[in-house]
């Protein structure tokens, strides 16, 4: 069994550990299932991969269904060791990962109408190579208050990737993400600009959910009554 006894999974490449190392996390909220989709079909594959590692961030969430158990793990780092569930949980991944050349946490969205979108910190060449490899159009900038208690804001070079549920059930996706970690794989030293083309939006704050039931909230769709464009609409937030 996968997950008997277990807090998380990793799974390691170490064929030539010489190549900058790509980490990538799945199930930091336990019931966000695409990356075990990802995970097991990295296994399959994993001869391909020169330095990778990929971690199943929360079993205990995952197997009671759940976003988390004691609190959000993606609000827990840098974690403590001497914390609640998740802050421990924080606090080995952070030593796993925060050294690594490119960092990929995957998650998935509920909000309607949702396709895919990247979270990130301010915008590297390395981040924007992430980005357009795995063809996000929308990039969405972390606050920073946000940023630094999340995965990726704790790592050198972090995206989270943000699937709506249509998209990340689609049967070939994560085959294609395999290929997409094995296409970065090869440049993932990249320090130069590449082509780049993406709406980026900032975060400004919060839609209360008290009293705008009226509003036709669509993501990435201008709002005139609110002035900006939702992102992520009536989902735990």
């Amino acid at each position: 069994n996968l997950f008997k006894g277990r807090t998380m999974i990793i799974l390691e490449a170490k064929n030539d550990v010489t190549k900058p190392k790509i980490a990538v996390v799945g199930c930091l909220h336990g019931n966000e299932l695409l990356g075990l989709d990802v995970f097991r079909a990295v296994q399959a594959r994993i001869t391909e991969f020169d330095n990778l590692l990929f971690i199943i961030a929360n079993v205990g969430a995952y197997r009671a269904n759940k976003r988390s158990l004691d609190q959000d793990l993606n609000r827990s780092f840098p974690g403590d060791v001497r914390g609640n569930r998740e802050q421990r949980i924080a606090a080995e991944i952070y030593r796993l990962v925060h050294d690594a050349d490119m960092l990929i946490d995957i998650h998935t969205t509920t909000s309607p109408g949702f396709g895919l979108a990247a979270i990130s910190g301010q915008l590297s060449p390395i981040r924007k190579r992430i980005i357009s490899a795995f063809e996000a159009k929308e990039v969405v900038i972390m606050k920073s208050d946000l940023l630094k208690m999340s995965l990726v804001g704790n790592t050198k070079e972090g995206v989270s990737l943000e699937y709506g549920v249509t998209l990340a059930e689609h049967e070939d996706l994560a085959a294609s993400m395999v290929d997409t970690l094995l296409e970065l794989q090869k440049d993932t030293g990249i320090q130069k600009a590449s082509p780049f083309s993406a709406n980026i939006y900032d975060v400004v704050g919060g839609i209360p959910r008290k009293g705008h039931a009226h509003l036709a909230l669509e993501n990435f769709k201008f709002s005139e009554e609110l002035g900006g464009y939702p992102f992520i609409v009536d989902e735990k937030s």
